[in-house]
């Protein structure tokens, strides 16, 4: 994603440098100025930006673009490990819209335990692929908000745009696993949030709600 500046010149500049390097690595190298494009990906204010995309799935890379080096070694990791990508909130809207089935992990950078859920998570990343379910980060929070997710790192899986939130334990990635097979295999009745009950009672015309009892 380009802007027509000193700035985008010069990191333009830099990367000519790593292009031989990613066509050895079997990475095409492009660029684009489309002002819509990068607004959909929530990179309207962030340009120059570098972003790497898998199976359509955009992964944004957050470091200094003029550091060659990096930019390689990250694309290198990128292209040889197999691991959550970590996507922007619009970006996120955009793969809940466009495929039947999505899973989304709701991250905070200062949530106590996050770094060891999101590593076991990364233990059935291989597992999702093989499902066909995209599994992706986001740090955003626009959209745990707008779902009522209060707790983080939270996990919601997306059927038909129609979010269900997990409620055990993340770090039981055996049980997060049969849990996402489950959604897929059988049509369950979704777990949702006060926000996300409110919002589908103004979205949809007929809505059957089953009120269980809490537990602590």
């Amino acid at each position: 994603m380009c802007a027509d500046d000193s700035k985008t010149k010069n990191v333009l500049q830099d990367l000519e440098n790593i292009d031989d390097e990613t066509d050895k690595l079997g990475i095409p190298f492009v660029k684009i100025n489309d002002y819509k494009l990068a607004s959909e990906l929530g990179l309207a204010d962030e340009l120059p930006s570098l972003v790497y995309y898998e199976n359509s799935t955009a992964n944004i890379f957050q470091g200094d673009l003029q550091d060659e080096d990096a930019v390689l070694k990250w694309l290198m990791h990128q292209k040889e490990t197999d691991e959550i990508e970590s996507i922007t909130d619009e970006i996120l809207e955009q793969l809940i819209e466009s495929i039947e089935e999505s899973t989304g992990v709701g991250e905070c950078a200062d949530a106590e335990g996050e770094d060891t859920a999101l590593k076991d998570l990364e233990e059935i990343d291989d597992d999702t692929d093989r499902l066909g379910i995209p599994f992706v980060k986001t740090d955003d929070g626009k959209k745990a908000a707008e779902l009522g997710i209060e707790t983080l790192p939270a996990l919601v899986y997306f059927e038909n745009a129609t979010p269900n939130v997990y409620q055990g334990d993340l770090k039981e990635e055996a049980q997060v696993l049969e849990w996402l097979q489950d959604q897929q295999k059988t049509d369950s009745i979704e777990e949702v949030t006060e926000k996300i009950l409110k919002d589908m009672l103004e979205k949809e015309s007929a809505l059957v709600v089953l009120f269980c009892k809490y537990s602590t």
